[in-house]
């Protein structure tokens, strides 16, 4: 916890399994607080707090992540410690190119979004080869139980198949 906008990653996940952050807060950070780099599965997110961070939790990078469940936990671009912030980015994406497979299985259940100016969530890497075909970047994902207060949008998908919306 920091009380002004420091930092850039906070957990770097490069490959590996296995991973439980339950139960963590997350606040004032420039950039993104969790990051999923180079085929990481088995990711539990539970219980936790976004404050005022740019991006909560996202896949970047070639190698897609799967397996990953984040839950009851709060997204906010405000702070308690800072006023409002004007970030950019979503506080859950997914940045695959789908070059080496699609971001799998993937569940984001009973989670509070509230005060960003982007969606709480996007599925939008650039799911294009070289030659112009379209690649598939996420697959079989549940969204349910969420909560959006004060968003300028909610779910943004592209270049994906198998993903269920429910409340």
């Amino acid at each position: 916890r920091d009380t002004d906008q420091s930092g850039i990653a906070l957990l770097n996940f490069w490959g590996g399994s296995n991973f439980n952050i339950k139960n963590c807060w997350f606040q004032n950070n420039k950039y993104v607080a969790v990051q999923l780099i180079a085929g990481v599965s088995n990711v539990l997110v539970d219980g936790c707090r976004f404050e005022a961070c740019d991006v909560g939790v996202t896949q970047i990078g070639t190698y897609p992540a799967s397996d990953v469940i984040i839950r009851n936990t709060f997204f906010s671009g405000l702070s308690s410690v800072n006023s409002f912030t004007n970030f950019a980015s979503e506080p859950i994406g997914v940045q695959n190119d789908g070059s080496n497979g699609a971001c799998e299985r993937w569940t984001i259940d009973g989670c509070v979004f509230e005060h960003k100016f982007t969606n709480a969530i996007a599925i939008s890497g650039s799911g294009t080869s070289e030659y112009g075909d379209e690649r598939i970047i996420a697959s079989d994902w549940t969204i349910r139980n969420i909560t959006l207060r004060d968003m300028v949008g909610g779910v943004k998908i592209s270049n994906a198949k198998r993903i269920t919306i429910s409340n």
